[in-house]
């Protein structure tokens, strides 16, 4: 399935709401948001992705045949794309750590408040996210995850 996070792969996702955003893949299975929402569907280019709502790995499920169309590519190397971190919480040592490229490195919860938790999120779970965000309101999923509410 490798072939679903193909990089700079573009999707359109259309929302509940009626609103349309879109997805390019950054990496498998980091995907970049565009923090844009339109009433139609738009021409596929680089300016969907001007305003990155947020980076997240994605089940693979969530891109093709039963997932979200891909609907063009675009070249990821001229987006403004800051190389995500993400935290970890470790349920037995109750222990924090941040993830940057791979590499893992203790950390403070302090350190991970600003951060996403280093989970895999449900196609449905991030179009409640998109929908929250184009909405301008929280998302219960995203602060189910947060690190303050880690124990």
């Amino acid at each position: 399935m490798a072939k679903n996070f193909e990089q700079g792969k573009v999707v359109e996702i259309e929302l509940a709401n009626g609103l349309f955003t879109y997805g390019v893949v950054v990496s498998n299975p980091l995907i970049a948001f565009s923090g844009s929402f339109y009433q139609s569907p738009q021409v596929v280019s680089e300016s969907l992705f001007g305003n990155i709502g947020f980076q997240i790995w994605v089940m693979k499920y969530a891109l093709g045949s039963k997932g979200w169309p891909k609907v063009g590519s675009i070249d990821i190397s001229k987006l403004d794309l800051a190389e995500p971190e993400f935290y970890k919480f470790d349920q037995i040592a109750k222990s924090f750590s941040i993830v940057k490229s791979g590499v893992e490195v203790q950390a403070t919860r302090e350190d991970c408040l600003n951060l996403e938790c280093a989970a895999v999120w449900d196609k449905t779970h991030v179009e409640d996210r998109l929908i929250a965000l184009s909405e301008d309101r929280s998302c219960k999923w995203s602060m189910s995850l947060l690190a303050n509410s880690r124990a």
